[in-house]
This record gives structure tokens, sequence and C-alpha cells, in this order.
């Protein structure tokens, strides 16, 4: 009578290294995905921070923007970036087209995370106004409006 075996032959235990070391090689090929995907979003989102903050300050500044390009660095986020703000002439002669890079310092020179565009309108003189303000009728009075 031949007794009966119990346990995994050799073949079977390398077939099941095999299977686990291809699915781990899986899970942390998505894991390093994850991750640089992450730190990407990241930066892609504060580079789009300086840039809304640059186009800000050109819309306080109440300046009409002269055209040509200007560049800078800014620290944000403890990091230095790297900015460049084009000011171009449209068709119309009261409108400026202002486009502003944003991309990490260290990075190659076409590497811009973020291009920001608006336009800005040449800004009217004020005219005093001499009119009188026009009375409130008498039956609104004392309604606040």
């Amino acid at each position: 009578m031949r007794s009966a075996q119990s346990g995994f032959t050799l073949i079977e235990v390398l077939a099941a290294l095999v299977v686990l070391a291809l699915t781990l090689g899986g899970i942390m090929n998505a894991a390093a995905f994850y991750g640089r995907n992450a730190v990407y979003l990241q930066d892609k989102t504060v580079a789009g921070w300086v840039a809304n903050n640059l186009m800000v300050e050109q819309q306080l500044s109440l300046a009409w923007p002269e055209t040509g390009k200007s560049d800078g660095r800014v620290d944000m986020a403890r990091r230095d970036w790297f900015w460049e703000r084009v000011v171009e002439g449209t068709p119309d002669d009261r409108i400026r087209r202002v486009t502003v890079r944003v991309r990490l310092d260290t990075a190659a020179d076409d590497a811009w995370l973020v291009t920001l565009a608006a336009f800005f309108a040449e800004p009217q003189p004020r005219v005093p106004q001499t009119a009188p303000l026009r009375e409130q009728p008498r039956a609104l009075q004392g309604f606040g409006v």
C-alpha cells in the first residue's frame, strides 16, 4: 500500500511565487504612479496660485500695462517659482492681452505648469459728478431705500 503525501510540489511553489511577484510588481508600479501624480497636482495647484496672484496684482495696479515681456521669481509654499508675463496688443487699441506662465525654477525652459491669459481694458478717466443726486420720493423715505 502506498501512502498519500500531502503538501505542495516544488513547481507549485515556484508558480505561486511568480504570481505573487507579478502582483506585487503591479501594485508597486501603481503606487509609484499615484505618488508622482500627487506631486504633479500639488505643483500645478501652487503654480496656479502664483499665476492668479500675478494677474490680480496687474488688475489692482490700475495702470495700463505696457506691451512687452517681463519675468521674475517668487517664493510660495517654500519653493521658488519662475514666472513670465507677456503683454500684447489686440486689434482693439483699448484692450491688451496679458499672459502669465509659471514653472518651477529648476524646470526646463518649456516645462510651464500653468498658463493664464486675461484681457485688460484701458482705464477711463473718472468724470467728476456735477449733477445733484435725485431726491427720494416722500413715500419711500424712512424705509431705508
